[in-house]
């Protein structure tokens, strides 16, 4: 496995790790409508290593929202927006 490889595969298993910790975040801040700083930190962290795996922004902005409607399936249009927003904030200012 030549080094790219392996830093492609480490970015694609950070992207996993990050969209699940992003998927808690938001379970979590649904369910408790508390941890809103952890729901925004996993959020940023998401789109930040969608963005260095070198996905687009479309593409990353499509996977937030899936993580969301997979997560609480549109029950939180506020707590939704505030992740996407914080989403693309992110990937634009990493």
């Amino acid at each position: 496995m030549t080094t790219q490889e392996t830093h492609a595969v480490q970015s694609d298993d950070d992207v996993v790790a990050a969209r699940d910790k992003f998927r808690a975040a938001l379970s979590y801040s649904h369910a408790t409508r508390g941890g809103i700083a952890e729901l925004e930190a996993s959020a940023a962290t998401f789109c930040l290593l969608m963005r260095q795996a070198g996905h687009t922004p479309e593409r990353t902005v499509i996977d937030a929202k899936a993580v969301i409607e997979e997560t609480i399936d549109g029950h939180d249009a506020t707590l939704a927006e505030r992740a996407v927003s914080r989403c693309i904030e992110h990937y634009f200012d990493g």
